[in-house]
This record gives structure tokens, C-alpha cells and sequence, in this order.
């Protein structure tokens, strides 16, 4: 029996047996609550799909997994849910959902589609708070993709030096090895002190950026393992860069050209002779991959005039995004090298 229909005729004073409620309403009763329930978790798990480039696992909490939140909760675009348990991991979600205990009328939070990253609390700030610093949100220029790319850039970097090396590095680890200094700036100690980011639209956006990367989301930077902002012309250009596409010049620079070749010496009994054979030769030691750019016309960029009668770049900043040349990675067999005495 329906629970309105119940209701009214216990107040026509129809009398029924003690357990009729029990046995004939409440079913009922649970029925519609876990049909309502199941509508609105189905409502959303939509959000889910609205996360571009991401495939997520269902691993929504129903009713049977309450009061199991263990961690740092955070929603997809940097929202801080707040900490749970004893665990330091991060955890992200799709939602954060306030839900009514039927029977005593409390009060529990559930977190719909959690997702337990391989991160703890503090080099997630950490690696955060240094995309942060890092972007060109310090001058109050904001690109997304910009801010993205550079989270996984830094990923792209700690895998291929895990390579390398064959031995894992965590991302507090690969952001000093790829010489990432924002770690070292205001902007990074600015993050690192804010006690709620969550009113800060940039900080939530380098903490949205670390997420993708985490979750294995759309990589912005297109395969990038380096980068340089508005220093590039006395950064990498100077080293060697070759711009792809045209649209990653956002300077205006140019291909730059850096011939050079690296030699080594035969080795007999541990010691080195004279023979010197060349190991490899390149003309650009990198490539772009990608790149971003703004303006801020209230703040004139620092490295400006980046060219003689530069008319462009008073108020533009960007990233450029990069990997090692092909050519600089390629190594001679060292039977097939050229004898240069």
C-alpha cells in the first residue's frame, strides 16, 4: 500500500494490525526512496560525461558504503571537499552529495564516482602550487590549456626520465629535475598560504590541471617535455628551436639554427686514446609541440622588445611547449661512425 494512501485512512480512524505498516507500507516506502536515490545518482553521473577527453571507472558509493571517506577529497575542477579519515591520498569526484538518514534524520555526505589517486596531500600542493607559479596566470593572464599543458608536460617528463633511468620518480622529484623553479617564487608561496583556494578561479585551475594529468586526461602540451615562457629568447630559442607549426612562434622569433655535434674518445684498457669518434650532430637541439598566448594590456611583458621594431609584444605573454629534436636524439652506431683524427 502506498504511504499517502496509509495516511489517510488512519485518519478516517480505519484501524490495522501492528505489523500491517511494517510489512505492507515500508516496502514501499524503500522502494520509492531507492528509485529517487537511483534518479539522481544516474542525474549525476551525467557530470562525468561533461569532463572532456576522460573515460572514468563507475565507482560510485552507494547507501551500503557509508561514513567510508577516507582522504583528501576534490571535485574535477580543483574544488576542495574537504579531508576525511586518516588517509593523506587525494581523492576526486564528480560530486559532492548531502543525503538524509530516513531514520534518525542525520545527516552524511556522499561522493559520487570517487576516483583514489597514487598522490599524497602534500606534493599534490606541491606539484599544484608550481603549475601555478609556473603559468602565466602571475600575470594575469589566463589560457586553460596553457595552465594544463604545463601538468602534463611535467607528467610526459617524469615518464620518460622513469625510462631512461628505470626507476620511478615522483612528481616532486621529475619538477626539480626538469629545473621547474617556480617552486621558488611568491606566486608558489602565495598558493602553498592561501587556507581556501577554493575562492581563488586561478588556483582551483592549477589544481584542475594536476588532476587531469593524474587521471590520465587530454594532454595539452602534445607530447612536451620542456617549456619556456616569456624568457624563451634567452632560454631554448637560444640553444637551438625549431617551431613546427607556425602558430607555437607566439613571439614572433623564427626557426633558430644551432649546428653542433657531440664527439667521444674510444676507451682501451679504461683509459681514453685518441681516437674520437662523433656520436651525434643536430642543427636543432629542440621542437615545439604546442603552445599558448594572451594579453594583458595593463602590465607590459618584462623581456619585451623581443626583435628590432617589435610593435607586437609590448602586452603578450605565453608558453611554448617542446621536446627534444629528432635529430638530437639520434645517436650513430658507433661501427658506422666517420673517423675524425
Amino acid at each position: 500500500m502506498k504511504r499517502e494512501t496509509f495516511e489517510k485512512l488512519k485518519a478516517l480512524g480505519i484501524p490495522f494490525d501492528a505489523d500491517f505498516e511494517q510489512l505492507a507500507v515500508q516496502p514501499l516506502d524503500r522502494l520509492k526512496e531507492n528509485k529517487i536515490v537511483k534518479k539522481e545518482l544516474d542525474d549525476e553521473q551525467k557530470i562525468l560525461y561533461d569532463i572532456e577527453y576522460v573515460t572514468f571507472l563507475d565507482q560510485t558509493l552507494y547507501n551500503g558504503k557509508r561514513n567510508s571517506a577516507n582522504g583528501y577529497y576534490y571535485l574535477y575542477d580543483g574544488t576542495f571537499l574537504g579531508s576525511y579519515g586518516q588517509s593523506n591520498e587525494i581523492v576526486v569526484c564528480a560530486k559532492k552529495v548531502t543525503r538524509e538518514n530516513k531514520t534518525n534524520k542525520k545527516l552524511w555526505f556522499e561522493f559520487i564516482s570517487p576516483i583514489r589517486l597514487a598522490i599524497e596531500n602534500d606534493e599534490f600542493l606541491f606539484f599544484s602550487g608550481s603549475i601555478f607559479a609556473e603559468s602565466a596566470m602571475g600575470y594575469e593572464v589566463i589560457i586553460k590549456e596553457e595552465v594544463f599543458a604545463l601538468a602534463s608536460a611535467t607528467g610526459n617528463f617524469k615518464r620518460r626520465i622513469e625510462i631512461e633511468k628505470k626507476k620511478k620518480y615522483s612528481y616532486r622529484e621529475a619538477l626539480v629535475l626538469n629545473r621547474t623553479y617556480g617552486a621558488k617564487s611568491p606566486n608558489y608561496n602565495n598558493f602553498i598560504k592561501n587556507q581556501d583556494r577554493n575562492k581563488s578561479n586561478k588556483m582551483k585551475l592549477a589544481i584542475a590541471a594536476v588532476i587531469n594529468e593524474l587521471i590520465g586526461g587530454y594532454d595539452y602540451s602534445n607530447g612536451g617535455i620542456k617549456w619556456d615562457g616569456i624568457d624563451i629568447k634567452t632560454a631554448k630559442w637560444k640553444d637551438g628551436l625549431k617551431f613546427a607549426r607556425p602558430e607555437h612562434d607566439i613571439f614572433g622569433l623564427k626557426d633558430n639554427k644551432q649546428v653542433g655535434k657531440e664527439l667521444w674518445r674510444d676507451l682501451k684498457n679504461g683509459k681514453e686514446v685518441d681516437t674520437i669518434w662523433i656520436r651525434r650532430e643536430w642543427e636543432y637541439r629542440y621542437i615545439t609541440t604546442a603552445a599558448y598566448q594572451g594579453e594583458n594590456k595593463k602590465r607590459k611583458n618584462g623581456k619585451y622588445p623581443y626583435f628590432e621594431n617589435d610593435k607586437v609584444n609590448m602586452y603578450r605573454y605565453g608558453t611554448t611547449f617542446m621536446n627534444f629534436h629528432p635529430e638530437f636524439e639520434h645517436n650513430y652506431p658507433i661501427r658506422t661512425k666517420k673517423n675524425e683524427e
